[in-house]
């Protein structure tokens, strides 16, 4: 009996760690179309994930490897027997037979029912995420002041609509801050993109549980 007690509360233990939020963490950094050779195209991101002491970060700037001495005798080649096969009933194999056997009213139905079972699974997902500290800079540059002008006119009627629909949900989006300038004086565009995105394991396992066997029905139903 204590040996059933003690897995209980192991379970238990495990199971309350799923209602601990996992922090992101993504910065973004990228210049473009410069307007002079002195000017290099740059493209950095920095990728954190954070879950109580654990900590894993993905970064675009990779270490240089050290030489390491080549051994003096040439690599042998693979034999055929070797190489395992592939196997035939592969995932992609699945889909096109799932595919092939319908008509299109059925395949567009299918589409559209899997849309919809993704935008719940979306929903379903952000009411359970916050995401706060969401900054977007971009300053474009053109080849003259009348394209940058112009790419400045086109960029705020795309940003700033973007920048409206989110704070109408502000229980989810703390704060957002959006800003598009006009790089007159700049020798080429740039672009910085900073988010902190907060969710509960719990919710978001069982929110694609969900979808997938949702998937699953609808996939075995309309065979």
């Amino acid at each position: 009996m204590i040996v059933l007690y003690i897995i209980l509360a192991i379970l238990l233990i495990l199971f309350s760690l799923l209602f601990i939020p996992v922090n992101i963490y993504f910065d973004l950094l990228a210049k473009f179309m410069p307007q002079d050779e002195s000017s290099e195209k740059v493209f950095r991101f920095n990728f954190t994930l954070k879950w109580l002491f654990i900590k894993k970060n993905f970064t675009s700037e990779k270490e240089a490897k050290q030489d390491q001495p080549a051994d003096d005798k040439p690599a042998e080649p693979e034999s055929s027997e070797d190489k395992p096969e592939k196997s035939e009933n592969t995932l992609l194999d699945k889909l096109k037979t799932i595919i092939s056997n319908r008509s299109v009213s059925e395949i567009s139905d299918l589409i559209k029912n899997l849309l919809v079972l993704l935008k719940d699974l979306f929903v379903n997902i952000l009411k359970h995420t916050k995401i706060s500290n969401l900054n977007f800079n971009l300053c474009l540059v053109g080849s003259d002041a009348y394209r940058t002008a112009l790419y400045y006119g086109k960029a705020c009627g795309v940003v700033y609509p973007v920048l409206s629909y989110l704070k109408h949900y502000p229980k989810i989006f703390l704060n957002p801050e959006m800003n598009v300038y006009s790089g007159f004086l700049s020798a080429q565009s740039q672009t910085d993109f900073s988010v902190k995105i907060r969710v509960i394991p719990f919710f978001l396992i069982k929110n694609v549980l969900i979808f997938l066997l949702k998937a699953l029905m609808l996939l075995k139903n309309k065979k």
